[in-house]
């Protein structure tokens, strides 16, 4: 008795001239199979190097994406499951290039970049394939006599550079290339597992070190002779982030996350060598019409990586760095909590700008943080988020300065508005640092 209903999905990009084979051979492969199949043709091409769509690249991978769970959420409904998800066939070796680019990056948490049950756009996405390598698929292909197609990704992307340098290493050195791929799933276990303990942190944190308030401060005088006449107060949006919780996370987490960069090491010693040796031999016959980085094509978890198959250009792989020496658990901690803030609360969003804080700006006002001796300390997110930290009272206040130059300038403002924020902080003390 069959307990649940199925169907096919083939979304159609017109970025390779081999594009209406391949959704032939789908084609007849579902029809072998008997199972529903749905195609769906993409309009707009991916821009690459010269070629102009109309369109941005990240506008682009943006569309294609929310198409791409539209069509899954319309196969769903067709087939009327209430708790159906969309199943992809994402292996291994697809989280291994995840890994590399970004480990290349500088990034270490959750670098496998998909999972195997998660949600997304409201749709659940199911990889039953993950934990298998490619070579076992193509073992089990070649010794059922399943027909299937040839990697199509362009060999100029990120992607397709990873995969030809570890396919070069497979052959030059077998016994090295299985090391770095059990060094790697190694490594995408422990970067998930510490990504996940910080994410839960971080979860209480975000529910009650988050105060989204209007302060009203006096508006500057443009002078600073004394007057009889009271200054008219302006209302100020700002939001209060709690940081007594995340103080006390940095001192644990430091030893954590130097422990898993140390993991990283025997993957930049191999990987960093494979891409001096890909640089030597291809950089001199690069095309110049091949920049060393077209955008991020690496998957996201639930699409393809599509694209022209044209020359593979310029080495664009990023050496891995983070393994020399693990960052500062300080600035590390307070960029993730201003994210995690960002992605909870639109007040926080609203102030951020839609830009998040650089490494620069967020270990400057960590060290600010650290070393505060004043009751109060200006900063900056970036140019414009202002932030003011609040020694006593352990918070950092987001402040909306939109159209306030002068406001910011001026030095009884700022004093207004710090003692502002200390009396608002101090009517929240029974909530800071539970």
């Amino acid at each position: 008795e069959q307990r649940f209903r199925w169907c096919a999905l083939h979304l159609c990009h017109p970025n390779r001239s081999d594009s209406s084979d391949e959704e032939g051979w789908v084609r007849w492969s579902c029809s072998r199979l008997g199972v529903e199949l749905f195609t769906y043709r993409l309009q707009i091409r991916r821009p690459h190097g010269d070629l102009r769509t109309g369109i941005s690249r990240e506008r682009y991978e943006e569309k294609s994406k929310e198409l791409r769970f539209r069509m899954y959420a319309r196969c769903l409904a067709h087939l009327g499951a209430e708790g159906g998800a969309a199943l992809v066939a994402h292996h291994e070796d697809d989280a291994d290039e995840n890994r590399l680019a970004e480990l290349g990056k500088g990034n270490v948490l959750h670098i496998d970049g998909m999972s195997m049950r998660g949600t997304m756009l409201g749709v659940e996405v199911v990889r039953p394939l993950l934990p298998v390598r490619k070579a076992e698929l193509l073992e089990f292909a070649t010794s059922a006599d399943v027909c299937y197609m040839q990697d199509s990704t362009p060999k100029w992307s990120r992607r397709g550079w990873i995969r030809r340098t570890l396919d070069d290493l497979g052959v030059q050195d077998a016994q090295r290339h299985d090391r770095l791929l059990g060094a790697l799933s190694r490594a995408g276990v422990s970067s998930e597992a510490l990504g996940e303990e910080l994410d839960a942190s971080l979860l209480g944190w975000k529910q009650r070190g988050i105060v989204p308030a209007t302060l009203s401060v006096p508006a500057c005088s443009g002078s600073s002779a004394p007057s009889s006449e009271p200054a008219a107060s302006r209302d100020l949006p700002v939001v209060l982030l709690q940081l007594p919780d995340i103080l006390e996370l940095a001192s644990s987490f430091g030893t954590r996350l130097a422990e898993l960069c140390a993991e990283f090491r025997g993957i930049a010693e191999v990987w960093n060598a494979c891409i001096d040796k890909q640089s030597a031999a291809g950089g001199s016959a690069a095309a110049s019409d091949h920049k060393a980085d077209q955008g991020e094509d690496c998957c996201d978890g639930d699409g393809d990586c599509e694209g022209a198959d044209d020359a593979p250009g310029a080495c664009p792989l990023q050496k891995i760095r983070v393994g020399d020496a693990a960052p500062s658990a300080g600035p590390f901690l307070l960029g993730r909590a201003i994210a995690a803030a960002s992605n909870h609360s639109v007040e926080v969003q609203h102030l951020l700008r839609g830009q998040l804080a650089t490494r620069k700006a967020l270990t400057h006002l960590w060290d600010s943080i650290a070393r505060a001796r004043r009751e109060h300390q200006w900063g900056t997110l970036h140019k414009r988020c202002p932030c003011l930290y609040l020694h006593a009272e352990r918070c950092l206040v987001l402040c909306d300065m939109e159209d306030r130059d002068s406001d910011v300038a001026d030095r009884n403002w700022q004093r207004n508005f710090a003692a502002a924020a200390v009396a608002f902080a101090a009517s929240m003390e029974g909530d800071i640092g539970k």
